[in-house]
């Protein structure tokens, strides 16, 4: 009967830096401007010309009071954006696509509960609006996600120490 005995190896994984949490968000006391999440996720609907729906997200949010900026990523680019918020809610913000001349315009609102939805339009180097790109969004809040999926995490560890037993005779 031959032997058998078992070794685990050990895979190396590289985690990179949750984009959720690496984000400065601030109000100055007595500041009645809503405070935003580091990171949104979503939906962005291009009704013009594409008619398209792309995954949209809003990452590394910063926000000083009125002021925000971060990471745009939809419609199949990526970018930068900056804007601001109203106290009351009402949220406006300009993507700057990487690679292009032309920008995304954002206009919306901060609903109860802290999603964003509202409208978009492409506008040309001139500040424009182009004809046929144009569409709405809809954004939530994205937590860290190391919050979010613990256990699915774990089920996905425990897996892995499954698949990672050699047999070895």
């Amino acid at each position: 009967m031959p032997v058998v005995s078992y070794r685990a190896t050990t895979p190396t994984h590289t985690i990179a830096p949750d984009p959720c949490t690496s984000s400065t968000l601030t109000n100055s006391s007595g500041s009645n401007y809503p405070l935003l999440t580091p990171c949104y996720g979503g939906t962005i609907d291009d009704i013009g010309v594409a008619k398209e729906t792309t995954g949209m997200y809003l990452t590394k949010v910063k926000q000083n009071g009125d002021n925000l900026s971060g990471n745009f990523q939809g419609l199949n680019v990526a970018g930068t954006f900056r804007g601001t918020i109203q106290q009351n809610g009402k949220i406006q913000f300009e993507v700057t696509v990487i690679g292009r001349t032309d920008t995304i315009v954002f206009t919306g609102s901060n609903k109860y509960g802290g999603d964003l939805r509202g409208q978009f339009e492409v506008h040309d180097s001139n500040g424009q609006a182009t004809l046929g790109e144009y569409g709405s969004w809809y954004a939530q809040p994205m937590y860290s996600l190391s919050k979010r999926t613990v256990g699915a995490e774990l089920f996905s560890l425990s897996r892995l120490c499954y698949n990672c037993i050699e047999q070895v005779i």
